[in-house]
């Protein structure tokens, strides 16, 4: 018989909001898909999750210890780690924004001749277009929302590096903005 993760935690998963449910989902699913190693827990509890809730259950109410870890402990240490794992997926990001917007400013002050400030200003916009485009796959491809709600966000963030020329400050920012999205996302979730 195999032993997955799952017969030893049931119902990892809660309800997560949208925005959050496919980083989340996406990591729960592959721990949940490896072999764990045999256990007490995984070793008593090997029927279905609701005999392994009933079991957790009646071993507290009889004064027993508990064998199986709680859910919510791991569900929310899972979700920290999502939060530092953005960390430099954003400092990619940054990197991917910045680059561009360099070489267009680049190529707009020095083949084609315009000033600077007609050139950070069209660097800046498409820079924004560039990394809306990019994200169209997470967001089912959705050209509005990405060029919308993407776009003018990158157009916000970028300011930060526009204004201190320092990546980390931008990184930053990216970093602050997402976590207070995803944070609020999860905390009106439940």
């Amino acid at each position: 018989m195999r032993v997955t993760r799952e017969s030893c935690w049931p119902d990892w998963t809660g309800p997560t909001p949208a925005s959050a449910s496919g980083i989340i989902d996406r990591n729960l699913s592959a721990l949940k898909s490896r072999p764990c190693r045999p256990t007490r827990c995984c070793a008593k509890n090997t029927g279905p999750p609701s005999s392994s809730l009933m079991a957790s259950a009646s071993n507290n109410a009889t004064g027993a210890a508990a064998t199986s870890p709680a859910p919510a402990t791991f569900r929310r240490s899972l979700r920290l780690l999502t939060f530092a794992s953005m960390v430099p997926q954003l400092l990619g990001e940054e990197v991917f924004t910045i680059l561009p917007l360099l070489a267009i400013l680049w190529f707009a002050v020095n083949k084609l001749h315009l000033s600077r400030r007609a050139g950070i200003v069209i660097a800046w916009i498409a820079s924004a277009v560039i990394f809306a485009l990019l994200h169209l796959p997470t967001y089912n491809w959705n050209l509005l929302q990405c060029l919308l709600i993407i776009g003018t966000a990158r157009l916000v963030l970028s300011v930060s590096y526009l204004v201190t020329k320092n990546i980390w400050v931008s990184t930053g920012a990216h970093v602050l903005n997402d976590w207070t999205l995803f944070g609020l996302a999860l905390l009106t979730a439940h």
